[in-house]
């Protein structure tokens, strides 16, 4: 992992050097304390030599992943879905906001955005399927970039239920699809989707993610969890892990004028011309 801000990288140094002096007896009685007060005390001669650069998101997020590294958690922190920023709510704490979006990508392909997999979603993608159904849509793009979600039992029946469309489907993934939606993956791939972006994240479908008061989401599995390795793709294409990117179809906005910047989905929607017209041979 590259530390960009040079403050992130010093508390990583500072805690695993805490981290190392700190063994047996010692741990047990001040180490919380003591890793604390080092976080603390290095911030503070960083602030006051004026070194720390502005506090934003991806400073905050950087410093607390380093956290979290240099204790060997295994967990990550992840932005949330552009849903819940704008008020949404989070699964942690109002329940359940919309899990799902969807659109018509170049007037043939059906774009559907999962935000998280719970239970839920076969109901709101029921509706999807509908639509699909009454329409002309030669294929799906399945965007599954940043989706997370801890019932792998439902990324089962999720997976069924897409596949009994009966269309060809590439799905878009990154290190940022987690848990669920990183089984949903693997579901899919195993049912003949095309897998388009970078390796999943390789974590437990047994997650646990825990809303931040800064807004940030901790992902977090559970200690003796089975861990798997991430979902590789058939069509690797690096700029799948831009966040900005992978957000932007959070949004209901038009998903056309997405495909000209997004690398991943245009390669999506190549892809899938190539198999229609091939499969229509």
């Amino acid at each position: 992992m590259i530390f960009s801000p040079p403050w992130a990288f010093a508390v990583l140094v500072l805690l695993c050097g805490a981290t190392a002096r700190s063994d047996g007896k010692k741990a047990a009685q001040g180490a919380d304390a003591s890793l604390q007060q080092a976080v603390a005390d290095v911030l503070s001669v960083l602030a006051d030599r004026e070194l720390l650069p502005p506090r934003t998101a991806d400073t905050r997020r950087a410093v607390q992943q380093a956290v979290l590294d240099a204790v060997g958690s295994g967990a990550r922190v992840t932005a949330p879905p552009e849903s819940m920023r704008k008020g949404m709510g989070s699964p942690a704490r109002e329940g359940h906001p919309l899990s799902v979006r969807s659109g018509v990508l170049d007037g043939t392909y059906w774009h559907v955005k999962i935000l998280r997999v719970d239970p839920d979603l076969r109901q709101e993608l029921s509706g999807v399927l509908e639509g699909v159904a009454h329409g002309h849509f030669e294929a799906f793009v399945i965007d599954l970039r940043g989706t997370g979600g801890s019932d792998a039992k439902a990324a089962g029946k999720i997976g069924r239920q897409l596949l009994s469309a009966k269309l060809p489907i590439a799905v878009l993934a990154n290190a940022d699809t987690t848990g669920a939606g990183e089984q949903l993956v693997r579901n899919l791939a195993a049912g003949g989707a095309v897998v388009v972006g970078t390796s999943t994240a390789g974590t437990s479908s047994q997650v646990e993610i825990v809303a931040l008061p800064s807004g940030d989401q901790l992902v977090l599995s559970p200690r003796g969890a089975v861990r798997t390795g991430g979902v590789r793709p058939h069509v690797p294409v690096a700029a799948a892990d831009d966040p900005k990117l992978a957000r932007a179809t959070d949004e209901p906005s038009p998903l056309d004028k997405l495909i000209s910047r997004d690398a991943c989905l245009r390669k999506a929607t190549d892809l899938l011309a190539a198999i229609c017209v091939l499969g229509g041979e």
